[in-house]
């Protein structure tokens, strides 16, 4: 048929669950206290994880009525979902992205703390932490935030070792808390960054224990932005097809072979 081949269903839920957080990067929704100056507009976080729908009592993973990889209405499921892999699993995932050093992926590594502090200024006391993160070696601060989670997109992949969830969050950039700390955890992350997206591969230290994660953020966000602007109004863009590169690079871990 003449024409560019149709988007499928899946990716097409993708794009329907991006494109409004995308086109509307001032996030106005946002339920942040008016200051004396506008604030900077605040951009998602936009982010794929590994790892399991578990049941919240067996802590087994669930098996729903799906043949195939789909999408789940979570509010109908008695799940929660596990988004770290295994040892084994981190080592061959770092393995392979040694490899694609050579073919144009950049490499860092990184050890670095988090420290997690109530919001003083909240009277909300389940309302989000603020989170300050630290070299390790040092001290210097790289990062104090309060993230907001915005929204879920569940998947269900009944065929493959992993699950998977497509996040949105906020990253809001606050003063130094002069709070004590609540909690802390220690991240040993092997960084791989492309021109369109970033992955991290991380072992994670909190309360003496250890788990492992992997995840895949888009990098330019003010690319994605423009594009889904114009999908929005019915304009020619490239939404589709930079969330379609989004969901089939991510979908190469999913489906990877690995003894766990």
């Amino acid at each position: 048929l003449p024409g560019p081949p149709p988007i499928d269903d899946f990716t097409q839920r993708v794009i329907n669950f991006l494109g409004p957080f995308c086109a509307d990067f001032a996030f106005r929704h946002l339920e942040v206290p008016p200051p004396a100056q506008p604030p900077p507009a605040l951009t998602p976080q936009i982010e794929a994880k590994l790892g399991t729908f578990v049941h919240p009592k067996t802590r087994q993973r669930i098996a729903l009525p799906f043949q195939s990889e789909g999408v789940i209405h979570s509010p109908q499921v008695d799940a929660n979902f596990r988004s770290t892999i295994t040892p084994k699993q981190h080592f061959h995932f770092n393995q392979l992205l040694n490899q694609q050093v050579v073919h144009g992926l950049t490499y860092s590594h990184s050890k670095l703390v988090d420290n997690f502090h109530p919001d003083s200024s909240s009277t909300d006391r389940r309302g989000p932490l603020i989170r300050v993160t630290t070299v390790e070696s040092t001290s210097e601060i790289k990062q104090c935030v309060q993230k907001k989670r915005l929204a879920n997109l569940d998947v269900y992949s009944p065929n493959d070792l992993f699950d998977w969830r497509i996040s949105v969050n906020s990253e809001i950039p606050v003063n130094t808390p002069s709070t004590p700390s609540l909690r802390s955890r220690r991240k040993d992350r092997r960084t791989y960054n492309s021109s369109f997206a970033r992955i991290d591969l991380t072992e994670v230290i909190a309360a003496e224990e250890k788990s492992w994660e992997l995840e895949m953020e888009i990098e330019d966000l003010e690319d994605l932005r423009l594009h889904a602007v114009r999908y929005q109004s019915g304009k020619e863009n490239r939404f589709g097809e930079l969330v379609k590169l989004f969901v089939e690079q991510f979908r190469a871990f999913v489906t990877r072979r690995i003894d766990a």
